[in-house]
């Protein structure tokens, strides 16, 4: 018989719209919170909810979800129940404090996003410096033990800068490496003849991740 689940693998939550970044591909224009996002009872209850459900896995995103001011008492919440937690963040925020803060909870894996090496990274996150920090955090969650992944958008701008993140990424030590491509939503409406693949593009991008894949292995 055919092999059913018996609930929702995981759950990619966008916990608020506040961001620190003003990123030309943001998916959900963030930058402001909204004014309708959930006070942290409601967010509480969902979460009553989600483990109702059985739901094995949560990924907290956003905006920058380290931008809420209750994000500890949401995460700390969670983490007393059956969750694995994910943190999907741009690192930017990631200090020795905020991995204390968090040592108690049941983050497993953090991703943080590196869209193009040094300046082309700062470029697409909107400030200078975002591209130091966020290899600086990445460290940090490594030497603090945290399952760590890098995520890049893959962009007309930076598609031929993605095997020399890969080969970054595997000399910091990270376990996981993954792209997605852009989609024109949100912010990245008002890019999209600068940023998205054409067909051709797309071809291209895929012969080079095979090829590179053959590089590196798993």
């Amino acid at each position: 018989s055919d092999r059913i689940l018996s609930a929702t693998l995981f759950v990619i939550w966008e916990i608020t719209g506040s961001c620190n970044l003003s990123c030309e591909h943001c998916l959900s224009s963030a930058g402001k919170s909204l004014p309708n996002e959930l006070s942290t009872q409601e967010a509480k209850e969902l979460l009553d909810y989600l483990e109702t459900m059985k739901v094995f896995n949560i990924n907290l995103s956003g905006g920058e979800p380290l931008m809420r001011k209750d994000i500890y008492d949401i995460i700390d919440y969670a983490s007393q129940k059956r969750f694995s937690i994910d943190l999907l963040t741009n690192g930017a925020l990631i200090t020795e404090k905020v991995l204390d803060r968090l040592e108690n909870t049941n983050i497993f894996n953090v991703q943080v996003s590196i869209d193009g090496i040094g300046e082309t990274h700062d470029s697409f996150r909107g400030r200078k410096g975002t591209y130091e920090r966020a290899i600086n955090a990445i460290k940090l969650l490594r030497d603090a033990s945290y399952d760590v992944s890098i995520s890049s958008t893959v962009t007309k701008q930076n598609m031929s800068e993605i095997p020399r993140i890969i080969d970054m990424a595997i000399d910091l030590g990270i376990s996981s490496f993954k792209t997605t491509l852009f989609m024109p939503a949100g912010r990245g409406k008002g890019n999209i003849d600068k940023l998205v693949l054409t067909p051709q593009d797309t071809k291209d991008f895929t012969y080079m991740m095979i090829e590179k894949k053959k590089e590196v292995g798993d």
